[in-house]
């Protein structure tokens, strides 16, 4: 089980969007992640990232 996502967050730490670029095998374990992640706030972006914003991340998931 894997699975590859990108992210993009604002500049105070919010996911904004989710973007699923490898599907994992399971389906349960994928709705997890992305449950998850919607539910996720990262700290406040760097002053030197945030003309960035949003800022893109990606994950690579293996539990």
């Amino acid at each position: 089980m894997e699975l590859k996502i990108e992210l993009s967050i604002d500049r105070f730490g919010k996911v904004v969007e989710q973007k699923l670029t490898q599907p994992g095998k399971s389906v349960k374990f994928q709705l997890a992640v992305l449950n998850g992640l919607s539910q996720a706030r990262f700290g406040d972006l760097p002053k030197s990232l945030r003309s960035e914003a949003p800022y893109s991340v990606r994950l690579r998931v293996i539990p």
